[in-house]
This record gives structure tokens, sequence and C-alpha cells, in this order.
């Protein structure tokens, strides 16, 4: 280590230029890593959806042997789409082109309870996900709201909350992903009976 100390410039302009040419190789070094993170989460989710498809052309084959197989087969369904969307995260984010942000997306549809509203969807866009933002956007609204159980959404929940407290129909999907595991998985228990 003493060597290498002595062996650097005494000049400022000299150490500023070896200090650029340091970070410009640890950028280097950052991005080979990412664009390696990308390939690999790639290949994950290419592993992810063979093994979807072979699942798929078993049942084809064998037919449905038990209703277990049907929900293993659910399972890699889900487990792929959300390694695929992780992959192209790491893609995106290994072109160095891209920025982490949110879509909020609103969805009503009340004709199959006897509603006259047409279907209608809604769009926001935000940096980041506090949960202002869905109470800005639900800021007149109260109903009935499905969504997942992020934290951001309790304060619309209050029975205080103007113009009236918004009723929770909790997303049952994580519940489910959360209880039940792929064979192999170690996660809980294969199903909840």
């Amino acid at each position: 280590m003493d060597a290498a100390r002595g062996a650097l410039p005494d000049d400022i302009d000299a150490l500023k230029a070896v200090l650029l040419v340091e970070r410009a190789k640890a950028l280097e070094v950052a991005a080979e890593l990412a664009v390696a993170r990308a390939k690999a989460s790639e290949d994950v989710a290419l592993i992810a959806q063979q093994k979807l498809r072979i699942a798929k052309l078993e049942r084809q084959v064998y037919g449905q042997r038990s209703e277990r197989s049907a929900r293993l087969v659910d399972q890699l369904a889900l487990a792929f789409e959300e390694l695929e969307a992780g992959a192209t995260e790491d893609e995106l984010t290994a072109e160095g082109k891209t920025d982490t942000g949110r879509c909020w997306i609103y969805l009503r549809d009340d004709k199959p309870f006897g509603g006259t509203g047409p279907p209608a969807a809604m769009f926001y866009y935000s940096r980041d996900r506090r949960g202002e933002h869905p109470q800005t956007h639900l800021a007149g609204y109260a109903g009935i709201l499905q969504a997942d159980a992020y934290d951001g959404y309790n304060k619309l929940y209050l029975p205080t909350r103007s113009p009236g407290p918004i009723l929770e129909a909790a997303c049952w999907v994580h519940a489910r992903r959360r209880s039940m595991s792929l064979p192999g998985g170690g996660g809980g228990p294969a199903y909840w009976p």
C-alpha cells in the first residue's frame, strides 16, 4: 500500500486526472455489472417460462391429475410474470435510460352489480409510491376499493375520512402468493385448505 501511495503524483491537476480515470473505470464496471444482472434476470425468466410450458404440456398429455397440479401451473404462471417484469426492469436499468416511476390505475365497472354508469379507467403517473398519491387521486371518492395491502392506502379507509371512508376489498392474490409455494421452494404450505 505504501508503494502505491508513493506512485501517486504530487501535482493537484495530475491527481484530478487520475481520479477522473478511476471514476470512469468504476462507471464502466458498474455498467458491466448492470448488464450482467439484466442477463441473469432474463435467464431466470426464460427458465421460468420453460418450466411453465413444460407443466402445461404435461397437463395436456397426461390430463389433469389433481386440483393441486392445476394450482401449481397457475403458480408457475404467476412466478413467470413476476420474473419477466423484473427482467425487463433490469434490462432498462442496464441501458441507463430509465427512472423508476409508478402508474396508478383505477378501474370501474358497476354493471355486474346493477350500476348504470359506463366502465371507466383512470391512469395517473408519479415518480414514487408515496401514500399521498392515492389520497389525492381518490380525494372525492367514497365507495369500495379493491387494492393490494400497500400501507399507503390506509388513510383512505379511516372512518373520519371526508367525503367518507372507502371500504377495503382486499386483494387475495397477495395472500395466496404468501401461503402457497412451488415444489422445492421451501416457502409455506403447498396449499390452503
